[in-house]
């Protein structure tokens, strides 16, 4: 296995993790994008596991550039976000697996032995839609035509406060923290459709 990131405490911590989980198991280790390719030249791996961020490009890029010139490689993303939009970008960039560095160490050995089998893994993440009610819905695409407040409020027959509670709710459950910001995510998570004209307002 090819280890690819620049953080030595995180890298050095996943050596010690893997060579007592997967006894045997020959690891290399880069901290850039340009020496990982390298590497790869000198030596093919079963699996390149890199991160997200590296010092010299991103980890999506450099694992589609490895699956072009070496296709027998399975490539694995890892990040410190828990991102299901970069999750699906890895998942449909053809990757064999997206981990996030919040996974326990048996989460680790788990994914890995399903994707040293060959198969794929990729986090579990809840539909948003599940936890969004459908007035927080509503309000939502209320938002992403532009309307205020106090427009919101009287089209749904509800007071300023309630919508103004209903939007702190949704931003919380997106992970967001603006009007604009919320939008474009729950666009993104086709929870609501096109088109986006959020308002300028800074209210909640």
């Amino acid at each position: 296995m090819l280890i690819v990131d620049d953080h030595p405490l995180f890298r050095d911590g996943l050596v010690q993790l893997l060579s007592r989980q997967f006894q045997g198991i020959a690891l290399r280790c880069a901290s850039t994008a340009a020496q990982a390719l390298a590497m790869l030249r000198e030596s093919e791996a079963d699996v390149a596991l890199v991160d997200w961020r590296l010092a010299d490009g991103n980890g999506l890029d450099l694992l589609v550039q490895i699956q072009t010139t070496h296709p027998t490689v399975a490539a694995v993303l890892c990040s410190g976000a828990d991102d299901y939009q970069l999750a699906k970008q890895a998942q449909r960039a053809g990757l064999m697996g997206f981990l996030p560095k919040t996974l326990s160490p048996q989460e680790v050995k788990d994914a890995l032995e399903k994707i040293f089998a060959g198969d794929t893994w990729f986090p579990s993440t809840p539909n948003p839609k599940t936890r969004l009610t459908a007035q927080q819905l509503r309000i939502l695409e209320s938002v992403a035509t532009g309307a205020s407040n106090k427009a919101i409020a009287r089209q749904l027959d509800i007071t300023e406060r309630t919508v103004k509670f209903h939007l702190a709710a949704a931003f919380e459950r997106l992970g967001t923290k603006k009007r604009t910001e919320a939008v474009t995510r729950a666009v993104q998570l086709d929870l609501i459709g096109l088109p986006i004209q959020p308002t300028a307002t800074t209210d909640i």
